[in-house]
C-alpha cells in the first residue's frame, strides 16, 4: 500500500555556499562519508539533503515549523551501496502516525545528480504485519 511520495531538487552550488551549516543538517556519519570521498564532499552532502527534504515532503512535514530536525532523517548506504534512511526522533514518530494499524512502514529512496543539481525521491509504503 502506497502511503505517500516526496521529491526534492537541490542546487549543489547553494550547498557549497552554505557548507558551514553542515553540523545542523547532517549526522556525524553523513559528514564522515562525505569527507571520505575526495572531490565529492559537496555532492555527497547535496544528494543527502535532497533525500532528507524528499522524505520530509513524503511525511507531510512543514520544515518551517521546526518540528523535525533534518538530522532526524539519516541517509545511509547498504553494503551494496543502495541508499536508505533511518528515521529518528519526531521523523520516526510521524512515520508511525501515517502508517495504518496492522502495517509495517517502508521508506524507499532514490538519488541522482548531474554534478550541479541533485534530485531525490522518497516513497513511503506499507505491508501487512502478518
Amino acid at each position: 500500500m502506497i502511503l505517500s511520495i516526496g521529491v526534492d531538487l537541490v542546487d549543489m552550488r547553494v550547498v557549497d555556499r552554505n557548507i558551514n551549516t553542515t553540523r545542523r543538517i547532517f549526522t556525524d556519519e553523513e559528514v564522515a562519508l562525505a569527507k571520505s570521498r575526495p572531490g565529492q564532499y559537496v555532492q555527497t552532502l547535496g544528494k543527502r539533503l535532497a533525500v532528507k527534504e524528499a522524505v520530509m515532503k513524503a511525511l507531510g512535514i512543514d520544515n518551517s515549523l521546526g518540528s523535525v530536525s533534518l538530522k532526524d532523517i539519516e541517509v545511509v548506504l547498504s553494503n551494496s551501496g543502495r541508499p536508505y534512511v533511518n528515521l529518528h526522533g519526531n521523523a520516526g514518530i510521524k512515520l508511525k502516525e501515517i502508517t495504518p494499524v496492522g502495517y509495517i512502514p517502508i521508506v524507499d529512496v532514490s538519488i541522482s545528480d548531474d554534478g550541479i543539481m541533485a534530485v531525490a525521491m522518497a516513497l513511503i509504503h506499507a505491508r501487512p504485519s502478518v
